[in-house]
């Protein structure tokens, strides 16, 4: 395979691990207003759909300006951040939940992941799950956690049916999980092997894409 290193890309959300050292720079703690704020919210919450919760109709006065802050180290800054001091041990899972989502609608409008019209989704397959609780990190700590794990920390979303467009106008190209491109631990290399195990040489890539 060619070298294809290009010219560093030298933006705010472009990090190593050497970068983040200072723990206190991407994270943000909730004061005891905000989570009674937020406590408030959960139970008037009842059983509405995530994808239905809004900042109007669930409202979190004390955390205008710390929800500003938030916005904008995701959308200008290391695209992602730390919210600490939530006493997630109290709630249940689905109270935990709604937590999540009354916050991040806030931030951004909430979208539904799959048909089944769920806006958070913990992904298993047979040898691999994906999940967004807190409760691993906790297994983990405790040495009860998964052989191996990856943890994946960002921002990333999509307007209704945007994925759907990308996949039908070869926007992605699609490759089988590996366990070593998975949870390696070249990380600069993955994109690279990636592309080898679908025997496709980037060079040969077109813009121009069309549908048999």
């Amino acid at each position: 395979m060619p070298d294809l290193n290009q010219a560093p890309i030298e933006e705010n959300n472009v990090w190593a691990a050497s970068d983040l050292g200072d723990r206190d720079s991407w994270t943000r703690h909730f004061t005891p207003a905000m989570i009674g704020d937020v406590i408030q919210a959960v139970r008037a919450v009842g059983e509405t759909p995530c994808h239905q919760i809004t900042a109007k109709s669930f409202p979190l006065p004390s955390m205008a300006g710390f929800l500003d802050d938030v916005h904008e180290d995701l959308e200008n800054g290391r695209a992602f951040t730390v919210l600490a001091g939530w006493p997630v041990d109290d709630f249940t899972y689905r109270e935990n939940v709604a937590a999540y989502c009354v916050i991040a609608a806030q931030i951004g409008d909430i979208v539904v992941q799959n048909y089944e019209g769920q806006s958070v989704v913990d992904v298993v397959d047979e040898d691999v799950a994906l999940t967004a609780t807190i409760d691993i990190l906790r297994a983990i700590a405790d040495g009860f956690g998964p052989e191996r794990c990856m943890l994946a920390l960002g921002y990333a979303g999509w307007g209704p049916g945007q994925l759907d467009t990308e996949i039908l106008n070869n926007g992605w190209l699609n490759v089988d999980a590996d366990d070593n491109l998975l949870f390696g631990g070249d990380l600069d290399c993955k994109w690279t092997q990636a592309m080898d195990k679908i025997g496709i040489d980037p060079r040969m890539l077109s813009d121009d894409a069309g549908h048999a």
